[in-house]
């Protein structure tokens, strides 16, 4: 997992918790209940989210290894 970096896999550690907290603490506001529909739809969420911060930071690590400058970098891997 430290293959990206300390920085780089700490940030992708706290998608996890962080999307759970946000998500349970919106769920009631707005009507749902866990059942086990919203809790195998949580997971496919969740599965997507640590990929797309994975592919973003590979993205931009390869990015400023070609010689990009940070800014220009961030940019191009977000689109």
């Amino acid at each position: 997992m430290f293959f990206m970096g300390t920085a780089n896999a700490f940030f992708v550690a706290m998608s996890v918790p962080l999307s759970m907290c946000l998500a349970f603490l919106l769920m009631p506001t707005i009507g749902f209940t866990l059942n086990m529909i919203v809790l195998f739809g949580f997971l496919m969420a969740l599965g997507i989210v640590v990929d797309d911060a994975i592919v973003v930071i590979e993205t931009h690590t390869a990015s400023l290894q070609t010689g990009k400058f940070d800014h220009e970098s961030r940019k191009d891997c977000c689109r």
